[in-house]
């Protein structure tokens, strides 16, 4: 990496972690979104913007027809099962959803109509065009992908929506709401190391946990922790914890400090915000987006 590209990086990320201390130290909601959801695969913020903003690429032609009152944010190509053809997910809005919510529909190819047909749609608790992402990612470790949708809401809140497959119905695409969270603060899926067995497709693997961390009306940090429940089919909360904020901040500064390079960019690595600027650091490509 260049040296005035990890100069700039450093100067970007110290002034955001600056900010966000201050803003811990004065009891404040920290404000700032980090890494959502660690995935394979992460899209480029880019890819959701609004044609307002100055980087807004035109999203790629969906699949199907929308209807007059639907609006197109964005659209991934993905293949959500074992056939050769890939599906698309279409992310959109509607024009008659009082709440203003991103909307998601999945566009499967008919081999007897010889065409792309709508086959299962959802609403997410995202609202922010610019900061919504969709990933793919076996979080329950059954070898079956889930959709994970993360943004903001109009108040500025953390969103995550999880959407399992539904294998009990006949719909191969119907899935089914098993996590949704809207809180001030973080998100994060803890990702654990799976067995070879798990790796080799003979059995399945340990479920991903959820940890969220938002502040109390006291100016605590509260910890709460989700755990996949498979007869409830969904993650439940299994613990809480609270714990003084200038603690935390203090021990994740001093991680941060005595920890090498690669420490340091994976801790800035993702999408941040301060007011209404958000800036998506990006190390591996040597790039840091602001919208």
């Amino acid at each position: 990496m260049s040296r005035i590209i990890k100069i700039f990086l450093l100067l970007c990320a110290a002034v955001i972690i600056f900010s966000c201390s201050k803003k811990t130290q004065e009891y404040e909601s920290p404000g700032m979104v980090t890494e959502v959801v660690k995935s394979k695969e992460e899209p480029e913020p880019s890819e959701t913007l609004s044609p307002a903003d100055t980087n807004y690429k035109e999203p790629q032609k969906p699949l199907i027809q929308l209807d007059d009152n639907e609006v197109l944010i964005s659209t991934v190509d993905l293949n959500l099962d074992l056939d050769t053809q890939d599906e698309q997910i279409i992310v959109f809005k509607n024009k008659n959803d009082s709440e203003d919510k991103i909307h998601i529909a999945v566009a499967d190819f008919n081999n007897v109509q010889n065409k792309y047909s709508r086959v299962w749609e959802t609403i997410t608790n995202a609202e922010n065009n610019r900061s919504f992402m969709v990933n793919l990612e076996d979080l329950i470790g059954d070898h079956s992908d889930e959709i994970i949708c993360s943004g903001r809401d109009s108040e500025g809140r953390t969103t995550l929506d999880i959407f399992w497959k539904n294998t009990s119905e006949r719909n191969r695409f119907s899935y089914m709401p098993v996590f949704n969270i809207a809180k001030r603060g973080t998100i994060e899926i803890n990702q654990m190391e799976r067995s070879r067995g798990y790796l080799q497709g003979l059995k399945n693997g340990i479920s991903y946990t959820i940890t969220v961390t938002s502040e109390s009306e006291n100016h605590e940090l509260i910890i709460s922790k989700y755990y996949w429940d498979f007869p409830e089919k969904k993650y439940l909360l299994f613990s809480q914890e609270k714990i003084e904020n200038t603690v935390i901040v203090e021990k994740q500064q001093q991680e941060i400090l005595s920890g090498d390079e690669i420490v340091f960019f994976d801790y800035i690595t993702g999408p941040w915000q301060n007011g209404d600027l958000i800036i998506y650091f990006n190390p591996k490509k040597e790039t840091a987006t602001f919208s």
